[in-house]
């Protein structure tokens, strides 16, 4: 298993992965999701631009070269919160068949070690309510929940 920074040249696998996640969230988590944004052009440029001005990374894990898992995240100052710079995590995401092996913990170290080198003084990261083994991670790996958002259908 390999962990590396992703390029530019790795943003077709990013989102790849990314469909993979969409697509497994919508299918156990939200049906509203839409997994074929994250294989859009207008998402392939978000990202060109995003690691153009350095704010935001994805890391990308191996297994024998192939994509098996990443963590896409950046720099985001908290403007409404007085000294507070946030490292957020958009995209976790490991393969089923590689789940519980220890990757998304290393996805996580890697980002944290990162975040921090790039001025973060805190860590934040949405999910599902519902998706349990997420939620189980972020608290092993010290997050605690801070936040509730509702959602209401029109």
């Amino acid at each position: 298993m390999k962990i590396r920074k992703a390029s530019i040249k790795d943003i077709e696998t990013i989102q790849s992965l990314e469909y993979e996640l969409y697509q497994e969230t919508k299918e156990i988590h939200d049906p509203t999701f839409n997994p074929d944004w994250a294989k859009s052009e207008e998402t392939a440029e978000k990202y060109r631009t995003w690691m153009e001005e350095g704010v935001y990374i994805a890391f990308i894990c191996e297994e024998d070269k192939e994509p098996i898992g990443i963590l896409v995240g950046g720099i985001k100052e908290a403007k409404h919160r007085v000294n507070i710079t946030w490292g957020k995590i958009d995209h976790l995401f490991v393969k089923k068949e590689f789940r519980n092996k220890g990757i998304g913990t290393q996805l996580l170290k890697n980002f944290e070690k990162w975040a921090k080198q790039n001025g973060a003084n805190r860590e934040i990261v949405y999910t599902h309510t519902v998706n349990h083994s997420a939620r189980k991670l972020y608290q092993r790996e010290g997050f605690e929940e801070s936040e509730i958002i509702f959602e209401k259908k029109l």
